[in-house]
Order: C-alpha cells, then structure tokens, then sequence
C-alpha cells in the first residue's frame, strides 16, 4: 500500500513539473486546440476608423479569418461577418 501512494506522489509531482516548465508554445497550441473544440470566453469591441465604437460581442466563440480579411464569428447561433474597422478582441 505504502508502494502505491509513493507512486501516487511521483506522478502527480511529474504532472506538476511539466506543468511549470512547459514552453510558451505548448500552452500556446493547448489553447489553440481548445478553443478550436469550445471557443473561448472573450470580448470583441468593432470601432470605426475615427476611433468610435461600433458594436460590442461577449460570449463564448471561436475566430476565424479568411483571405479576404473578413473576421468570422458565431454567437448564439448566429453567424456574424466582420469586414473593415478595427477589431479588439480580448479573453475574459
């Protein structure tokens, strides 16, 4: 039993240490992956070219770009095309 909990310990400290010392990268494309599957939680403010807000979104969604530059976005079924202005998006 004693053996067991010792190999308990040196996986979960295994698991830490990776954790902790895992690239940027690494976090990078888990990230990436997850919000491909989920989205993320963010906020996407559209302002003009003089700096005035035009539309505020805050949900759970995915980001996609096309050739065109156009931004792609669904939220709450509804799928949204943003081409031109100037786009913030941030991760809440």
């Amino acid at each position: 039993m004693r053996e067991l909990i010792w190999v308990v310990v040196g996986i979960v400290i295994i698991i830490v240490a990776v954790a902790i010392f895992m690239p940027q990268s690494c976090r990078r494309s888990i990230k990436t992956f997850s919000s491909g599957i989920s989205g993320l939680e963010r906020k996407l403010e559209v302002f003009d070219y003089n700096g005035n807000l035009i539309r505020t979104y805050e949900g759970r969604f995915d980001i996609q770009t096309d050739s065109a530059g156009k931004l792609l976005f669904d939220i709450n079924g509804k799928r949204h095309i943003i081409h031109g202005g100037i786009v913030i998006v941030e991760e809440i």
